[in-house]
């Protein structure tokens, strides 16, 4: 999309710069230009609550500031609304409130209208610049759905992976796993997985150069961490036979082994094989040897999730002061998109 000096049609999109910020809305004519409130003069006007979508003509819309008009590209055309629909949706939505300024501002509501997908190149701009600034992970918790149809992966090498995966139920995982990736990346740094340069190192590892992720599946569960700085998940369900208490002399360093005592519980070798994946996922090169492995002195920690009785997950990062943890449900069979709801966790 490029925007140009020019006379609107019917239909089009206009932008207009207001203080830091650009303001948009629907033209239909220089006396009903359709906007989700007036243009804002300071960060304060966007704090009300009853900002609504509203018409003013192209007077009060520009406020004396040069207005730009939209000019698609050639997909875009290809995706977008015919001028009516754009117009007769717009007005359908006059008087509507709920302005969020991440989540549901002016630009999400043209672009609504034109394409019928809210985003915002403005809230993804704020986005990547804060995500490359404060070191936070992001960690997305997701049930498996028992359905879950075939979808093409990106990029094609992965596909391949997933197709040379002779078991059906770690194809599955897998495949979710995936796509959870996909909304993850977009959700915390906007970055459009299509677009990026993911790829495999030679290592094995999956890795993208804006940002640096993990993923993790069990039976039922599929865990992804995204995050500026390296980052290692790892999810595992209580109830998993390889977390017998035999285990534990073979995994624990002799650190682990005095700190835990002679006698741990299950949920005790849980935690030390949860915290050592997540710290091996995080280095990302050679071979897992849990036994070389100390979490007494790695950067790594572990929660039990409230809402799933025996779910267990580790995140191992340099830097672990925020982490943000979200549950996603599909909202659709093919899961091309998530609702996201804020977990509740207890460290472990």
């Amino acid at each position: 999309m490029k925007w140009l000096m020019k006379d609107p049609k019917p239909g089009d999109i206009l932008r207009v710069e207001s203080g830091i910020f650009m303001h948009f809305g629907i033209y239909v004519s220089d006396e009903e230009i359709i906007q989700f409130g007036m243009p804002p003069t300071s960060l304060e006007d966007l704090q009300g609550k009853d900002i609504r979508i509203c018409v003013s003509d192209i007077d009060a819309f520009c406020r004396g500031a040069f207005v730009e008009v939209a000019s698609l590209s050639f997909q875009e055309k290809k995706k977008a609304r015919k001028p009516a629909d754009v117009i007769a949706y717009a007005r359908s939505k006059i008087g509507m409130g709920g302005y969020d300024i991440l989540e549901n501002n002016c630009e999400h509501f043209v672009n609504d209208c034109v394409f019928g997908k809210k985003f915002s190149e403005q809230v993804d701009k704020v986005k990547r610049n804060t995500f490359r600034r404060i070191p936070y992970i992001d960690l997305y918790i997701s049930e498996i759905p028992a359905s879950l149809p075939p979808c093409p992966l990106f990029p094609p090498e992965r596909q391949a992976e997933l197709d040379a995966c002779g078991n059906e139920n770690v194809r599955r995982q897998r495949q979710y796993a995936w796509q959870v990736l996909r909304f993850a990346l977009k959700k915390t740094c906007s970055i459009d997985m299509r677009e990026s340069d993911i790829h495999k190192t030679e290592s094995g590892k999956w890795i993208c150069s804006d940002a640096c992720f993990s993923l993790s599946h069990s039976p039922n569960f599929v865990a992804v961490a995204v995050a500026k700085m390296p980052v290692g998940v790892d999810i595992e369900e209580l109830p998993d036979l390889r977390m017998e208490e035999r285990l534990y002399e073979r995994i624990a360093t002799e650190g682990e082994l005095s700190s835990l005592g002679a006698a741990p519980s299950r949920e005790d070798v849980a935690r030390l094989w949860t915290l050592k994946e997540s710290v091996f996922k995080r280095i990302g090169t050679g071979h897992f040897s849990p036994c070389s492995i100390n979490t007494l002195t790695e950067s790594a920690r572990c929660f039990r999730d409230n809402a799933f009785d025996g779910l267990m997950i580790a995140v191992s990062a340099e830097s672990l002061e925020c982490i943000n943890v979200y549950h996603l449900s599909p909202e659709t069979e093919a899961c091309a998109d998530f609702t996201l709801t804020p977990a509740s966790v207890t460290t472990a």
